[in-house]
């Protein structure tokens, strides 16, 4: 038996739940470099925070490494359609 293909409203849905989990993940992400920030400004700025060695790999690899990188073109695949 042939399987149903998704409707574009199921197709929609799943959308809207994704964006739902990236807004809550990107809020938590604010409210943890809000802490950073608070725990940096406590020690005042002799406290030596910059770490460029880390900021130069995050520039350079994405924040997870290079299995973060974005595919060659730099666009998902379903976009790259030249």
């Amino acid at each position: 038996m042939a399987e149903a293909k998704p409707t574009l409203d199921a197709l929609r849905a799943e959308i809207d739940a994704i964006d739902d989990q990236l807004h809550r993940l990107i809020m938590q992400r604010a409210q943890v470099a809000l802490s950073i920030g608070a725990v940096k400004n406590s020690h005042g700025p002799e406290a030596g925070f910059m770490r460029p060695s880390r900021e130069a790999r995050l520039l350079r690899n994405g924040s997870h490494g290079p299995r973060s990188r974005p595919q060659s073109t730099g666009r998902p695949p379903v976009l790259d359609r030249r």
